[in-house]
């Protein structure tokens, strides 16, 4: 009962459905914070911030081909597009679709061509459903918000780049999206001190929101953006209790 099944994502016979653009990237699994530390340069300015426990989501201003027919010669074969999909899937019909649409209404406006944003999704559904059990950050029954995490800029030859956690911020409010929030710098020496310390708590969002961990954001040997994460100790006795109770996590199928 403690694995969740993976469905709804898949094509016939269980194969991965074609992206919508090879441009339309996914996030990739962050790894645990306590496991890499040897992977964080020395000199490295890592940017602390608070993990929130919702449902992930992705917008793009991204290249998608538009399927004509061979002799429709007049039409263009690629086209630029807005599109939205989930943490694994490239579309927003069958989770919470009525508040993906939403974001990606307020989002798509403001995307530059090769512009992928990446964001947590928390509160409620349209219909007042919780979109994680006890994990509302003070949104009311209805209400939802959507907390930027990361930017990536995707050229037409395939190279990709995160922008910077500054940046992020920066653009966060130019979407009219929430930022992260941010408990400071650190070092890869004093993060491994202060990792239990940071963790502890409620969110800072919400003081009767219990805090799901930590992310660390840095740039890695190459000088590429990068995170690693780490779960608070009582937010995962809490998921042990919800998941004796067989409740699910909504994302272990998303």
């Amino acid at each position: 009962k403690y694995i969740a099944p993976i469905k709804g994502y898949l094509g016939q016979a269980g194969k991965p459905t074609k992206p919508v653009s090879e441009m339309f990237h996914k996030h990739w699994d962050t790894k645990q914070l306590m496991r890499e530390l040897d992977s964080i340069p020395e000199d490295s300015v890592l940017y602390i911030e608070e993990k929130i426990h919702g449902t992930s989501g992705r917008t793009g201003n991204v290249l998608c081909n538009t399927n004509r027919a061979w002799w429709k010669f007049w039409i263009p074969k690629q086209e630029w597009k807005i599109v939205s999909g989930t943490r694994r899937v490239d579309n927003i019909d069958y989770h919470i679709p009525q508040v993906r649409e939403e974001i990606e209404r307020r989002v798509a406006p403001h995307l530059h061509k090769g512009e992928t944003v990446f964001y947590e999704i928390y509160g409620y559904d349209v219909d007042g459903a919780p979109i994680q059990n006890g994990f509302s950050y003070g949104c009311q029954p209805g209400e939802f918000k959507a907390m930027l995490y990361r930017i990536t800029i995707t050229t037409l030859d395939g190279c990709s780049y995160d922008l910077g956690r500054k940046q992020v911020y920066r653009r966060a409010e130019e979407l009219g999206l929430e930022k992260p929030y941010f408990f400071g710098e650190s070092n890869a020496r004093l993060i491994e001190e202060g990792i239990q310390f940071l963790c502890k708590g409620n969110s800072k969002l919400n003081i009767n929101t219990l805090r799901e961990g930590i992310v660390v954001w840095f740039e890695d040997k190459n000088g590429s953006w990068t995170c690693l994460k780490h779960k608070s100790e009582e937010f995962l006795a809490d998921q042990d209790k919800r998941m004796e109770k067989e409740e699910g996590d909504v994302e272990d199928i998303l």
